[in-house]
């Protein structure tokens, strides 16, 4: 046949093509940001790792879902971003009470888990000054006092939120 290229260049060309197309679709899946984001939290109180601690970002612009988890005994704790706000900015509040029933039997990113945890912030959103004592002080306790504020980065940069007890 006349053709510009014979059989077997012209099933090389098209394998290389179809190579770029896959490769470019799967980096542009990548880039578009649309799914789950984890967030790497290391939490101190006076400069010591702060364990059992319910850390919750709830977006400053209303929209979305706030994100929350519990602390180990290194003061860290992984928080899954399931819908970024508009402005991806977060107040972050950060409470520990003697009395609460920990969530460690639990596997955080679990149905079960998100729920116990969506439970709490709900119960902390909604309790009366004095019903539950926190251990850390309550200046962090609810998003209208808190002076945690960040902006959601990338997932490779930890966000350190250092507490004073003063």
């Amino acid at each position: 046949m006349g053709g510009l290229f014979d059989e077997k260049e012209g099933a090389i060309v098209w394998r290389k093509i179809l190579l770029v197309l896959v490769t470019l679709g799967v980096l542009g899946l990548a880039g578009c940001g649309g799914g789950p984001k984890k967030v790497d939290v290391v939490v101190t109180l006076d400069d010591k790792p702060l364990e059992g601690a319910t850390v919750t970002f709830q977006p400053t612009d209303g929209s979305g879902t706030p994100a929350s988890g519990m602390t180990d005994s290194s003061g860290k704790v992984s928080v899954t971003f399931r819908n970024k706000s508009k402005d991806g900015n977060y107040k972050v509040t950060v409470v520990k009470s003697a009395s609460e029933p920990a969530a460690k039997d639990m596997k955080p990113g679990s149905p079960e888990y998100l729920k116990f945890m969506e439970k709490r912030s709900k119960e902390k959103a909604s309790a009366k000054d004095g019903e539950t004592k926190s251990l850390v002080p309550e200046k962090y306790a609810t998003a209208a006092k808190t002076p945690l504020e960040c902006k959601v980065p990338p997932a490779s940069q930890p966000v350190e939120l250092k507490l004073t007890s003063k």
